[in-house]
């Protein structure tokens, strides 16, 4: 039996993973590929997989990072997706709070060593974050350079808000903390999958998966708003969000016309962008110590 191809998407919240993956499912279409993807999402509410094709496999894993139980519906759901579909590759994609070793970790299991492949980890870097770790808390920034530890091949993204010196910089950081892997500047997480399909495990990691999420206290609130918003307040509101906000995602309506609209944020940057979905309207805010009252005022506010 032919194994699966299996390629874990790593990196902190708001690093492009999603924008990668949905890139990588269009050239794999392109290719006449048959591909499943596995999403693990913070919080009950699945937003990243609304963007993807209907026809792609699909299973979700919500509240939190892939580990202790929910790593055991990892294996689960491998083992459905392998046996349920004929596919040459499954993509995981893990929530930003994830340490890939755990991740990996659920997938090397007697069951399913002799049906799939882990070929790589690929870590997407916030490369304009890397340069400013200190807005981040200790436990934040300490899994944000786990995750690069850990990649096989590391996609430096953001390339296009940085310096000549900011690239030199970067590289340098990420060549110190993790000599053995690829390295790549990107922008919109852009590369081919020609060569993510060349990629190889190019270590196996040695010790015990640590379990980070616990020790990070990252908070998940979930808002759920049918009434449309008021587009600049909204901006506005976001843009005043304290940094342990790490993400908001999610879809709302906007005063003016009858269009949904993606949201995204990350480190003080909205986003706003139309899209044709069936979607509810809702989002979820990813970080520590959340307060919900708060931003649920905020959020009204700009009705």
């Amino acid at each position: 039996m032919k194994k699966v191809d299996v390629f874990i998407l790593s990196g902190f919240l708001g690093s492009g993973k999603t924008t990668l993956l949905r890139q990588l499912l269009q050239e794999e279409k392109e290719h006449g590929r048959n591909v499943g993807v596995i999403m693990n999402e913070a919080g009950e509410t699945a937003v990243d997989s609304e963007v993807l094709p209907n026809e792609v496999p699909l299973a979700e894993l919500l509240n939190g990072c892939v580990c202790c139980t929910i790593q055991g519906q990892l294996e689960e759901q491998l083992e459905e997706m392998i046996s349920s579909y004929t596919l040459d590759a499954i993509y995981i994609e893990t929530t930003g709070i994830a340490h890939p070793i755990e991740v990996l970790d659920g997938c090397i299991t007697p069951s399913l060593s002799e049906r799939i492949t882990v070929r790589s980890i690929i870590t997407v870097v916030n490369s304009k974050l890397l340069l400013e770790l200190d807005s981040l808390s200790n436990r934040a920034q300490k899994l944000f350079l786990e995750q690069i530890r850990h990649g096989d091949l590391l996609l430096l993204n953001k390339e296009d808000l940085l310096t000549e010196d900011e690239k030199a910089n970067t590289l340098m950081k990420v060549q110190m903390l993790n000599e053995g892997a690829k390295t790549i500047l990107t922008t919109q997480a852009r590369v081919p999958l020609s060569y993510i399909l060349t990629q190889t495990r190019s270590r196996t990691a040695s010790h015990e998966p640590t379990h980070m999420h616990h020790h990070l206290h990252i908070e998940t609130f979930a808002y759920h708003e049918d009434s449309a918003y008021n587009g600049a307040k909204l901006e506005d509101f976001l843009k005043s969000l304290p940094q342990s906000v790490y993400r908001v995602k999610g879809y709302v309506r906007l005063q003016g016309n009858d269009k949904l609209y993606s949201l995204q944020y990350a480190y003080g940057t909205p986003l706003l962008m139309p899209v044709e979905l069936q979607a509810k309207p809702s989002l979820v805010f990813i970080g520590e110590n959340l307060q919900p009252q708060i931003l649920e005022q905020g959020l009204n506010s700009a009705i």
